[in-house]
């Protein structure tokens, strides 16, 4: 038992050494008559907390709280940790420090340990200082919003107003209160009305970024307006649109003396607008799929590490060996899965940029694939023994692997399924196969799988937004390569791929 205690305190060391947030433990001081307690004193500071608050471990060890640091009472921080001790319940709180020579906003938890408490804390003064920069960004964005010398306006996801400056009333000739609520169409002349609703399905559907076009607006006295029209739609973190932003500018005396050169131009602008808007659509296609990334896929791996650490500091003594090995584990293939989002995060955003030339050994690159993607049993995949170690990009590389393991998985119609991958060498390529015993793919489909958000069983009965296979073909034509399948219903599927290998230095 004691040897089992010293390696928990081992452990919890080690942890509180590599952690970035501050963490202290305190025990209680008391009143020798009244048993109320009058003061903390420190008994484990982490080299993090030194950091934050300026002080080492030899300096506060051992000494009173309120002595060292008394404006933890003017700040209220002394009666919520006494609340803490007495209730045992959690207490967290987010506060400007403004004592002891520290100026700095902290996000802090406290919870009970024995007679005394536990405070994990960290520096938020940048995110607060962001925050504030945000409000300062909104209040400049509200005053350019009433004051340009533009129309502007918001509209709902049906494209009635749901806000107008003065401007844009002005350009119109209706009142604030008789444009709130109109829709867009109603004021548009018939003859630009179709493509304005067309484009902005488009924008909708998020396969337009923005969407400018000149248009003539019906004004309240009955008469027509040219304007310039940019609109924009806004999504949440979710890709579901919520509001359009709209800006229109007057240019119905410039249309009067550019009337017969527009109409020689026209032809010339829309194929302008449509190569444009091919390019905006894949750069987009990237964007969406890094913010996707960094936000969405990283937000609850910091959660399952956050858990993580939380359950071995709360019950690191209890826990059996089995178990903190099982949260060992859990930490490692957390930290495998945050180092393949980098790794794909840095490759979606360097666009068309390769990435960095590494030698691959093929063999262990599915292998630890196969780790990561870890079948229920009794599904299994298999990896051939003898496969080329080559030198190439091995970013993309296992992104492409992954998706095809990933789908071959997931579209299995039986839980004892089995996927095998190969590689061979071919002259300068290397060509790989995911071959699967699933339900397999009519032929008809084949190439519609490689398209952009096409699945070929409903969505709410898989996993997935149909990008996969678009995001392999993509990557594979990027380098190069060309990639096949081979299946016909009920027979399984065989994926192939060839992808280059590119020489070493040695070899130049």
């Amino acid at each position: 038992a004691g040897e089992a205690l010293r390696r928990s305190e081992a452990q919890f060391r080690a942890v509180q050494q590599a952690t970035p947030d501050g963490f202290m433990i305190f025990e209680s001081v008391r009143d020798g008559e009244t048993d109320a307690i009058v003061d903390f004193r420190w008994l484990y500071v982490n080299p993090a907390a030194e950091k934050i608050i300026g002080r080492t471990h030899r300096d506060l060890v051992g000494k009173l709280l309120l002595e060292e640091m008394p404006g933890n009472r003017d700040e209220g921080l002394f009666d919520a940790y006494v609340e803490v001790v007495a209730s045992g319940e959690v207490w967290q709180r987010e506060f400007l420090y403004s004592h002891d020579g520290l100026d700095h906003w902290f996000r802090s938890t406290a919870a009970k340990t024995g007679d005394g408490f536990a405070v994990a804390f960290s520096d938020i003064t940048a995110n607060k200082a962001a925050e504030e920069a945000l409000r300062r960004s909104e209040v400049r964005f509200r005053s350019a919003f009433e004051q340009a010398a533009v129309g502007m306006a918001h509209l709902d996801t049906e494209g009635h107003y749901l806000r107008v400056n003065d401007r844009l009333c002005e350009i119109l000739g209706y009142t604030r209160e008789e444009l709130l609520g109109k829709g867009f169409a109603e004021i548009t002349h018939p003859d630009d009305l179709e493509t304005d609703l067309t484009q902005t399905a488009r924008q909708l559907r998020g396969e337009l970024h923005h969407h400018i076009m000149e248009k003539r607006y019906l004004r309240k006295d009955g008469t027509y307006i040219w304007a310039n029209m940019t609109a924009s739609v806004v999504f949440d973190d979710d890709g579901a649109p919520q509001y359009g932003i709209v800006v229109v500018e007057d240019i119905s005396s410039r249309k009067k003396a550019e009337q017969d050169l527009y109409e020689l131009t026209v032809t010339l602008e829309e194929r302008v607008i449509e190569r444009t808007a091919e390019l905006e659509r894949s750069n987009r296609e990237l964007d969406q799929f890094a913010y996707v990334a960094s936000h969405d896929l990283r937000a609850p791996l910091r959660g399952i590490n956050h858990l993580v650490d939380w359950i071995s500091e709360d019950t690191d003594d209890l826990l059996p060996p089995t178990s903190q090995k099982h949260l060992t584990t859990l930490r490692g293939r957390v930290h495998r899965m945050e180092q393949l989002l980098e790794d794909l995060l840095i490759y979606s955003r360097a666009g068309r940029q390769p990435s960095q030339i590494e030698v691959v050994e093929s063999h262990k690159l599915v292998a630890s694939l196969i780790e990561l993607l870890q079948p229920e049993p009794p599904f299994h995949v298999t990896v051939e023994p003898a496969m080329p170690t080559f030198t190439t990009h091995r970013v993309p590389l296992e992104l492409v692997l992954r998706n095809l393991i990933n789908n071959a998985i997931k579209h299995h119609n039986r839980a004892d399924g089995h996927v095998h991958v190969t590689a061979r060498e071919d002259g300068e390529w290397v060509e790989f196969t995911v071959q699967d015993d699933g339900p397999g793919i009519d032929p008809a489909f084949h190439e519609r799988i490689f398209q952009i958000f096409q699945t070929l069983q409903p969505r709410d009965e898989v996993e997935g937004s149909g990008m996969g296979l678009a995001v392999v073909k993509k990557t594979v034509e990027a380098m190069g390569g060309k990639i096949w399948v081979e299946s016909a219903e009920g027979e399984g599927a065989t994926f192939g791929f060839t992808w280059p290998k590119l020489p070493t230095e040695s070899d130049e």
